[in-house]
């Protein structure tokens, strides 16, 4: 027996919106995080704008969308505040979206259901039921659950997150106040001409006082009006995908139609942009999906109960939604529960999977091990911000089998080419134990995000990311600005590594002294002040640094009298350039001396080339001294790599 047209029709348009829905939540993380954006509150008022502009053709022009009778004190008393309302939503959740995984804030928005209830109870148009309040509790717990696996949890922007929950909760309850129980129907493409407007120009206010000045100030904003046009037309599409599929379902096919699409943003988004998600993070969404299944599942029965003779629901002045036989046909409670079973088992995908979509590869981080029987050498670089345009590829093809090549970035533009591409919100960067172990820090990543600042994270903790930790033995830190021009890169850090050889890095010369490079560091407009490569920062008081240093005991040449040193190959030693720094981190000694670097460049100064000496003195340990006989040449210029300019 075939499928009738209807249904046909009805799930054309659940899969229009599934698709469309998802496509403007991805899209507009990418204009804000990759693209170059930042700027939630404009790129919201021009989604209003056009789509002002285009509800008003439609109501108005081609009048193919009936309008309502609409007083200008009606507007006044019922629709202002409903825009209002929605303009915190929209200016709070999409700012969320700069500090806060895709795949987090869909988990955390499941506790809708739960806000909405408890706001309509206060207001008095829900009743209070024990057993629902159960299933809310559950559902809370889940999500609190979720949040504390969260890999990156950012208190602010889950505070963004949570507000612009309990606004778009109140809003709910208010149109059910002001518009449902006056009898003012609103559909999705009405309420685009009546609340947008006024919803723009509520989102006047934190835009001049708060945006504005931030893109005035700002150099390397991109403002592509194709991107930002298209962005705005795909928010319409959005609203007009709901128009048909309310208008041939109903509201609770929306919700279960949500479910699907919220998992597939869930993992989607998840190795779209390299966000983690966690066993923990999703076990308590797990929990909190189940009850959210169970909570529609009840509304499904109510609405049930509520249908006349006809298969019409009677019960529309009371706010809720019409249900139509074909509906029916397609949501039955089996159909619910398949649709919970299917989208519940995506727990099981893995989920520790980086992908790089521009090689179209994947790199599983529980199964290298098995893949390399040899010395694992890597290559670790960072871009961030603007402060280097591309990754440099290497010479290919590479004399040695088992290397790899990982970039960690904030960006999604660049050319990934050999590099294993890594956002930065999959890293422990700015996680809750970064945060606490940095608390107070004049160059903490949670407080100080200027890029080259973060930048030292990944130049210094490297062996605290889990995929660095899996698949390498040998790391080396090179600069974006380093590229790599010898076919045998790896193979020789790997006989290297045979011979015992550590910490591989270039003299400086300025005769090994760290005052030269302290009093070369004055001036250069990168640590004495408060605002560098287009960022702000905090000042990086250098000289006070060696000062310290110099309270400390530290001594220039310490190494000379030393009996114990017999490594000392060059009258320069004593000063290295850090551009390339080889470790091998299966030595305590070199995750050692890599924490101490990161705690002097957290509390001193980011001139990470004053704090390599210092620590080196501190903990004992020997650099070995580049050039040498296998490796020559210069920290610029040498037969391993070559250095670029910044920006190239």
């Amino acid at each position: 027996m075939g499928l009738p047209t209807d249904g046909l029709v009805v799930y054309a348009y659940t899969v229009l919106w599934i698709t469309v829905s998802a496509g403007v939540i991805l899209y507009n993380k990418w204009i804000l995080n990759g693209f170059g954006f930042p700027f939630p509150v404009a790129l919201t008022m021009i989604h209003m704008a056009l789509c002002s502009a285009l509800a008003f053709i439609l109501v108005r022009v081609l009048k193919v969308v009936e309008g309502v009778n609409m007083t200008k004190d009606m507007y006044i008393r019922k629709i202002v505040p409903v825009a209002f309302l929605f303009s915190i939503v929209l200016w709070l959740g999409n700012s969320a979206y700069l500090y806060l995984s895709v795949a987090f804030i869909q988990m955390v928005k499941a506790l809708m259901p739960c806000v909405v209830y408890l706001v309509g109870v206060s207001f008095k148009i829900e009743t209070f039921k024990v057993g629902t309040m159960a299933n809310m509790v559950i559902l809370a717990i889940g999500i609190a659950v979720a949040s504390y696996g969260e890999l990156n949890f950012h208190a602010f922007g889950f505070t963004l997150l949570i507000v612009s929950i309990l606004a778009e909760a109140i809003r709910i309850v208010s149109i059910q106040l002001l518009l449902t129980a006056s009898d003012i129907k609103l559909n999705s493409v009405t309420t685009l001409y009546y609340v947008s407007p006024a919803c723009l120009v509520f989102l006047t206010l934190p835009f001049v006082f708060l945006e504005l000045p931030a893109m005035l100030d700002a150099e390397d904003i991109k403002t592509n009006p194709l991107v930002l046009l298209s962005s705005a037309v795909l928010a319409f599409a959005l609203n007009m995908s709901v128009y048909l599929l309310i208008g041939k379902t109903s509201a609770l096919t929306m919700n279960v139609a949500g479910v699907i699409k919220d998992w597939l943003l869930i993992c989607i988004s998840s190795m779209l942009f390299d966000a983690p998600i966690s066993t923990m993070q999703l076990l308590g969404y797990l929990l909190a999906f189940v009850a959210v299944c169970y909570y529609n599942y009840q509304k499904y029965l109510e609405r049930e109960n509520g249908k006349n003779e006809q298969g019409v629901c009677c019960d529309e002045k009371k706010g809720l939604a019409c249900w139509r036989g074909a509906d029916f046909y397609h949501w039955n409670p089996s159909v619910i529960s398949m649709v919970c079973i299917l989208s519940g088992a995506l727990l099981f995908l893995p989920h520790n999977i980086v992908m790089d979509f521009k090689t179209a590869s994947f790199l599983s981080t529980t199964t290298l091990d098995e893949e390399w029987t040899q010395v694992r050498v890597c290559a670790v670089t960072a871009i961030l911000g603007n402060y280097e345009s591309t990754l440099k590829q290497p010479a290919m093809p590479q004399t040695y089998e088992t290397w790899r090549l990982f970039a960690f970035t904030d960006r999604y533009d660049l050319d990934a080419g050999e590099w294993t591409v890594i956002n930065t919100s999959a890293t422990p960067l700015q996680s809750q134990e970064t945060c606490a172990e940095a608390k107070g820090a004049i160059n903490s990543p949670c407080e100080n995000t200027s890029p080259m600042i973060l930048g030292k994270y990944f130049k210094t903790q490297f062996h605290r990311i889990e995929i660095v930790q899996k698949s390498c033995d040998i790391v080396c830190w090179v600069d974006a600005t380093v590229e790599i021009t010898s076919t045998q890169f790896f193979e020789t850090l790997a006989n290297k590594a045979n011979k015992d050889q550590n910490i591989l890095v270039f003299e400086h010369g300025r005769n090994g002294m760290i005052s030269a490079e302290v009093q070369a560091s004055l001036g250069i407009g990168r640590y004495d002040t408060t605002f560098a490569y287009g960022s702000p920062q905090r000042f990086q008081n250098v000289s006070r640094q060696y000062e310290h240093y110099l309270e400390e005991g530290f001594v220039e040449k310490w190494f000379v009298n030393d009996q114990n040193v017999d490594n000392v190959t060059s009258e320069e030693y004593g000063l290295w350039v850090t551009n390339f720094v080889s470790f091998d981190i299966r030595l305590a000694e070199s995750l050692k001396f890599l924490d101490t670097w990161w705690y002097e460049n957290l509390w001193h100064s980011s001139q990470d080339q004053v704090s390599f000496p210092y620590v080196a003195w501190k903990l004992h340990l020997m650099p070995h001294n580049l050039p040498d006989e296998e490796i020559t040449g210069s920290s610029n210029q040498n037969s391993l790599f070559t250095m670029q300019n910044h920006g190239e």
